[in-house]
């Protein structure tokens, strides 16, 4: 059986508030500032996806009480996915 990383990425951070799904690993990398890998290598794109969980993870410890990401409600706001 195979999972999409990057979706239960998106899922996890839908739970804390932020709308980034359906966005390319390519692009979250790039929104992220993550520094790909070997591009379309499953083990790299895993290691990919980590990262920018990470990245998200970081930005959700200094979160609003309500479990939003403050930088993200300003830039989503902007437009700017």
């Amino acid at each position: 059986a195979s999972v999409d990383a990057l979706s239960v990425v998106w899922t996890v951070a839908s739970i804390w508030g932020l709308k980034l799904g359906g966005m390319s690993l390519q692009k979250a990398c790039e929104r992220f500032g993550v520094i790909r890998g070997d591009t379309h290598r499953a083990l790299s794109d895993a290691e990919d996806v980590v990262k920018i969980f990470k990245e998200i993870r970081k930005l959700t410890l200094e979160d609003l009480e309500d479990g939003t990401s403050q930088q993200f409600l300003q830039s989503e706001q902007n437009g700017q996915n």
